[in-house]
């Protein structure tokens, strides 16, 4: 019973997502769990290897979508790329932060052509809604905009994440524990850290 109730809720998903899509048509496939990696360069010359699976990417009209499946609830508005790497606070869009990485790293691959990238997250909680919208919004100037491109975002996205690969890797500078107890919960390192 309980293998056919999940089945269940898995095609009644599935059929959510494919009515959704269909109004989006026409638009070519092109690509589900793609792997991707890439090495990113940090100021004394050293590399940080990146990888990630992108959930699908599919070309609408003249955008590449770069789109991201999530099982829970998050948020597709951001207010600054210094926000998504914001280690302080307590609500940040990782989703987005997410979405942003594979769009950066898609950029970096030879396959890519050039065509402006659109980040998209289906939060699969919200496909019944009405609003259903999967586009990441940039709350500029108190509206959300829907960002069509990435291109504005990557380069600002690129020194942020700089920044912060720079910092997790700095032997000078000592590991200190979250001050987000929200984000202890699901770490395998919990019981190690005591918090």
């Amino acid at each position: 019973g309980q293998n056919f109730l999940i089945g269940e809720m898995i095609r009644k998903y599935v059929e959510k997502v494919l009515e959704r899509d269909a109004k989006l048509t026409p638009f070519r496939y092109i690509e589900s769990e793609k792997k991707i990696k890439n090495l990113f360069p940090l100021a004394d010359k050293s590399e940080i290897q990146l990888k990630g699976f992108i959930d699908r990417v599919d070309a609408l009209d003249r955008v590449l979508r770069i789109v991201d499946y999530k099982t829970g609830n998050g948020k597709l508005v951001f207010d600054s790329v210094d926000g998504l790497f914001d280690k302080e606070a307590k609500d940040r869009p990782k989703a987005v932060m997410q979405v942003f990485l594979y769009a950066w790293m898609y950029r970096q691959l030879p396959v890519y052509n050039g065509m402006p990238i659109q980040p998209a997250i289906y939060f699969l909680r919200t496909l019944f809604q009405g609003t259903f919208d999967p586009v990441v919004l940039y709350k500029a100037h108190g509206k959300g905009e829907k960002v069509d491109s990435f291109e504005e975002f990557a380069s600002d996205f690129e020194d942020g994440l700089r920044r912060c690969l720079e910092e997790i890797f700095n032997p000078d500078l000592p590991f200190t524990q979250t001050e987000t107890g929200k984000a202890c919960a699901y770490c395998t390192f919990r019981g190690l850290c005591g918090k």
